[in-house]
């Protein structure tokens, strides 16, 4: 049987001062509990989340998050999420849904789960949004109101959508 022992792979370019292949950098957490009734919009800016200042140039940015929302409707709406220049980004974001009391359209709740990566030699400043565009532009909106709560159910507790940022060497 063979072996591949190393302890430390580099890129062919090299790496930057004090930036380690595939160790993380830096990360940043943002989280948004207020509880919101959505538009029913085409297009909508849902969570303006912040700004992630880039610190190198040889360097991904990796997307990690949920958000919450109740009494689902549209599940084919084009979900998306950017940084900094990347454009309207559609992979790595997906929607699941769980209608916990059969019957009941209230009871539906769905969430949206973001996992991808960014590549770009920016540095600086990256503002992070997250929304949907329709492709066929009808109205839509994935759930009634974002990030419920006692008002959209007695039982709830205040449900929060979080985002982390990790930037790490390439």
């Amino acid at each position: 049987m063979s072996q591949l022992r190393t302890n430390s792979i580099v890129p062919v370019g090299g790496l930057q001062s004090g930036v380690t292949a595939g160790g993380v950098i830096q990360f940043q957490h943002y989280t948004n509990s207020t509880r919101t009734s959505l538009s029913t919009a085409s297009n909508f800016i849902l969570w303006s989340v912040g700004n992630f200042v880039k610190a190198s140039s040889n360097s991904v940015l990796h997307i990690t998050g949920q958000l919450v929302f109740a009494d689902g409707e549209a599940y084919n709406m084009g979900p998306y999420w950017k940084i900094g220049a990347s454009g309207n980004r559609y992979d790595g974001i997906i929607f699941t849904h769980y209608d916990s009391d059969t019957g009941s359209t209230s009871a539906i709740k769905v969430s949206w789960h973001i996992d991808a990566y960014y590549d770009t030699s920016a540095t600086g400043s990256q503002a992070i949004e997250i929304g949907w565009s329709v492709a066929n532009g009808v109205s839509a909106r994935p759930g009634v109101t974002w990030n419920p709560n006692a008002t959209d159910d007695a039982r709830s507790r205040q449900f929060s959508s979080d985002v982390t940022i990790f930037e790490i060497g390439k």
